[in-house]
């Protein structure tokens, strides 16, 4: 099955992934490199992922929280 893995970062969309094969799903928690623009990569923490797999190809929907903002308490 072939399959489409679309990402987010805070919010912001991150470029989609394509792959061929049972891909490597990401637990929650898991440290992971999120493609960017112009072949530069952020990591994220991963905090969701949803998968669909009714469609071809199917998808995978990973939710990520930018690392350096965990922990940080907000100013009042």
């Amino acid at each position: 099955m072939r399959w489409v893995l679309k990402s987010t970062l805070d919010g912001a969309y991150c470029e989609d992934v394509f792959c061929d094969g049972t891909p490597l799903i990401p637990e929650t928690g898991a440290q992971v490199m999120l493609p960017q623009e112009d072949e530069v990569f952020k990591p994220g923490i991963v905090s969701d992922v949803l998968i669909d797999k009714q469609h071809d190809p199917g998808v995978i929907k990973v939710i990520c929280v930018n690392p350096e903002g965990l922990g940080k308490e907000k100013p009042s």
